[in-house]
């Protein structure tokens, strides 16, 4: 015999046992939208689908864990990354041209500037 799910009633329960960071393994992330509307807004709670339709997984999986971080989640990067990260001891060089290849170092941006500018 099947009974009601009470999806919404479950979420509320984890946010007053203090949950505030919610990721979603499922196959399309349509949860983390119902489990979103389910919450007071105006405590921040974040929610992250480590799958969506029309994504790769591991793009998906790795905007998931990206929003996570952002939003203080302390992450196993090791685990995470399978031992691909910098070698322990040494730092990654973080310097990444703004929204995607339109920073100023990017060949576009240069492509852009009148020759006037030089």
């Amino acid at each position: 015999m099947r009974g009601e799910v009470r999806f919404a009633e479950g979420v509320r329960a984890a946010e007053a046992e203090g949950a505030s960071r919610y990721l979603e393994c499922g196959p399309q992330g349509v949860l983390s939208a119902m489990a979103a509307s389910s919450v007071d807004a105006a405590k921040g709670a974040i929610f992250a689908a480590s799958q969506r339709k029309g994504v790769g997984e591991v793009e998906a999986l790795m905007e998931a864990v990206g929003r996570m971080h952002g939003a203080g989640v302390e992450l196993n990067w090791e685990a995470i990354l399978g031992g691909m990260g910098a070698p322990e001891g040494r730092a990654a060089d973080l310097r990444v041209p703004a929204a995607r290849g339109t920073g100023w170092r990017s060949p576009r941006t240069w492509q852009r500037m009148p020759k006037a500018w030089g």
